[in-house]
């Protein structure tokens, strides 16, 4: 019962932070109809992996999913990207760092992650680029989907899998994976310190 209640919620958070990106860069009607797709692939989505090499996996709705909708983002973003590609470099560079720090391997499990220093990383620093170019906070949302996924698909299952003899399970996790619940939480975090910069830049 715990467990259906906490799903729940985190589905409901999961599709607002997606709508809400995808709102900033398109019509809500378009963002509800996308939005609803991606959160229910993400879920159903979980439950489905397919084998790419003996000791490599991937989940579905853990790992091809949240690919689609970052490389989404990156389309839509495309005209401010292309002008500042340090917008997510920078991040992504400096929290695949992060992001490797917090991980670990647990036998049988693969790739875990500390979810907060990721999440505060990657929050924090999309809030700094924003401050540094003088773009919308909004931005905020649709960057830590791009960021907070890049990042931890590089830091945790890739780095972080190096070396160990464990089979490799890309979003393993599914619908509770870090690359999932890192790009999940981050945009509150980026979004209340560019908040906070602006009014005291006022």
């Amino acid at each position: 019962m715990r467990q259906s209640v906490i799903g729940i919620i985190v589905t409901t958070v999961y599709w607002l932070a997606v709508f809400s990106s995808l709102a900033i860069l398109s019509d809500y009607i378009t963002a509800l109809l996308e939005s609803s797709i991606i959160v229910a692939s993400i879920y159903f989505g979980s439950k489905i992996i397919i084998r790419l090499a003996r000791r490599i996996l991937i989940n579905i709705g853990g790992f091809l999913v949240p690919l689609i909708l970052s490389v989404e983002m990156i389309f839509r973003l495309r005209s401010i990207i292309m002008i500042h590609p340090q917008l997510i470099l920078v991040p992504i560079i400096v929290n695949v760092f992060i992001t490797y720090l917090s991980s670990y391997i647990v036998a049988g499990r693969g790739v875990i992650v500390r979810f907060l220093p990721p999440i505060i990383g990657v929050g924090s620093s999309i809030a700094l680029m924003l401050s540094i170019y003088s773009l919308s906070i909004y931005y905020s949302i649709p960057l830590s989907i791009i960021i907070g996924y890049f990042s931890t698909l590089l830091g945790a299952d890739i780095l972080g899998y190096k070396g160990s003899s464990e089979k490799l399970v890309f979003g393993g996790g599914g619908f509770y994976d870090a690359l999932v619940v890192i790009p999940l939480f981050s945009p509150g975090i980026s979004y209340g310190l560019s908040l906070l910069s602006f009014l005291v830049m006022r």
